[in-house]
């Protein structure tokens, strides 16, 4: 069964304008350029989960846009344009919620793509209700065969008014379905590791 712990870096969900070490350089140099421009801060959270599988077999479940949707509890689309499996350094992906989620979908750039370790993706252009829009996850092997996955995400909404009073309840919200997505995720592997193992 999955393990959830969230780190406490950011007391009360606080808006915060710096801390982006845990982002690679590509992706901390987008979130720092568009602070710059907005002039304001947006919402941040690190979650932290242990997942029941090797660091390579977690980043698959995630990434492996042809089995993605298997568990995927937040999407009902996710591809990388212009084809592949697999997004790389600069790939664009279509990502499209669902239930009330549903809509014309969020395009992402990939910044860093190392497998089995690491990948971090931006939004493209302001969607919806979102002028920004990031995201990491670092994984990392354990010793009793596990696997730590470190999802860090920073989020922005439009107009700014609108980001100045809803940012921390949007990046709870946000929080709230990633534990649903990893949580199913975590399931959806220990399903395939039992079914390799017997």
């Amino acid at each position: 069964m999955v393990q959830l712990a969230e780190k406490a870096k950011n007391p009360g969900n606080k808006t915060i304008t710096s801390g982006f070490s845990e982002l690679t350089y590509g992706a901390a140099a987008t979130i720092k350029a568009f602070i710059a421009r907005s002039g304001s801060a947006m919402a941040r959270r690190q979650m932290v989960f242990v997942m029941p599988a090797p660091a390579t077999a977690a980043f698959e479940a995630f990434h492996n846009h042809g089995k993605r949707l298997e568990w995927d509890t937040l999407l009902s689309k996710a591809e990388v344009e212009g084809g592949g499996t697999y997004p790389y350094v600069g790939a664009v992906t279509l990502n499209v919620g669902r239930g009330a989620l549903h809509g014309p979908g969020m395009r992402t750039r990939f910044v860093s793509y190392e497998p089995p370790r690491l990948a971090a993706a931006t939004i493209v252009e302001p969607t919806g209700l979102f002028a920004y829009w990031g995201a990491s996850m670092r994984h990392r092997d354990l010793p009793d065969g596990t696997s730590e996955l470190i999802y860090t995400f920073n989020l922005k909404l439009r107009p700014r008014l609108l980001g100045m009073l809803f940012d921390p309840l949007a990046a709870r919200v946000f929080a709230h379905e990633t534990r649903r997505r990893f949580t199913a995720m975590a399931a959806w592997l220990e399903a395939n590791q039992a079914t390799k193992r017997g």
